[in-house]
């Protein structure tokens, strides 16, 4: 962002501290705040599925903002996220975000920034989602996760903090499935399996399976 917005947005910050297993935000609440994952790793779910028991469908890591959509446009949030791991948050009341647009109209464009990263986020998903090839696709999914595949200040993370029945369920497949990749891919040095998650030991290794 604008180095002179960056400034103003984070001197209005507040920080919160929060622990694995904490809901950050909830589907179907509102939102009067802006907030951005400035430590840490959230499990992102949809409120706008069908399902009883939402997947996961992004693991969030820092930088990643929430709050834009229900600021915007007044409607309830649509997505849950779920601290895997403890961090920070940065917090930044509407009222006082608004005040701040409205005093210099030329930091709009940093707002629009947000809502092109989410659709190129929401599109990236699809994408992944439409490979046909198992392998791939769980590996498209392990690699976005992970943060080598979308573009972000931030770096990536070397361990994802979900299950592999979380991952397959992400992948759209059978956890079995998964699991048989996932020891396949193991075995090659790609990936390590910890009780914590995987460890994605070789991400050049799995973009060229990707891209092959």
């Amino acid at each position: 962002m604008a180095p002179d917005f960056r400034k103003e947005l984070l001197a209005e910050a507040n920080w919160r501290r929060f622990d694995a297993g904490q809901h950050v935000t909830l589907s179907g609440e509102g939102g009067d705040e802006l907030l951005c994952l400035c430590e840490g790793a959230l499990a992102i779910t949809s409120g706008l599925g069908t399902s009883d028991t939402p997947t996961m469908l992004h693991l969030a890591r820092p930088p990643f903002w929430l709050g834009y959509g229900p600021l915007m446009t007044g409607e309830p949030r649509r997505a849950t996220a779920t601290a895997r791991t403890s961090g920070w948050l940065a917090q930044i009341l509407g009222r006082r975000l608004m005040a701040m647009l409205a005093a210099t109209p030329a930091w709009w464009p940093n707002m629009f920034f947000l809502a092109a990263s989410y659709g190129d986020l929401a599109a990236l998903i699809a994408a992944d989602l439409a490979i046909r090839g198992s392998e791939r696709r769980l590996i498209a999914v392990i690699l976005r996760m992970s943060g080598h595949r979308t573009p972000a200040a931030g770096p990536p993370l070397t361990l994802l903090p979900i299950s592999q029945g979380e991952l397959a369920a992400a992948a759209n497949m059978s956890r079995n499935t998964a699991g048989t990749i996932i020891q396949r891919l193991a075995s090659r040095g790609l990936l390590v399996v910890t009780p914590q998650g995987l460890v994605v030991e070789n991400p050049g290794g799995l973009a060229s399976l990707l891209l092959a």
